[in-house]
């Protein structure tokens, strides 16, 4: 998610939600979501160690295989 805090106000704004999808099956394993087209990732498909924003994207730490996985902007693998 990417929030807007108002410390102020007390608010906190919802700018943008980005959902991990894996449409073109580059995850070498069995996901939740196998059986659809948009193939969205959950927690039970991937253990999210850490996230490092980039230029193009975000790079994912995910101890289950332990994998590296680039996602770009809007989340797709």
């Amino acid at each position: 998610h990417h929030l807007a805090f108002d410390w102020d106000k007390g608010t906190v704004e919802r700018k943008e939600t980005v959902f991990l999808r894996d449409p073109d099956k580059k995850i070498p394993f069995p996901i939740v979501m196998e059986g659809s087209d948009t193939r969205y990732l959950t927690g039970s498909d991937l253990d999210v160690e850490s996230i490092q924003p980039v230029a193009d994207g975000f790079w994912i730490g995910e101890e289950f295989g332990p994998y590296l996985v680039k996602v770009t902007r809007d989340g797709k693998v």
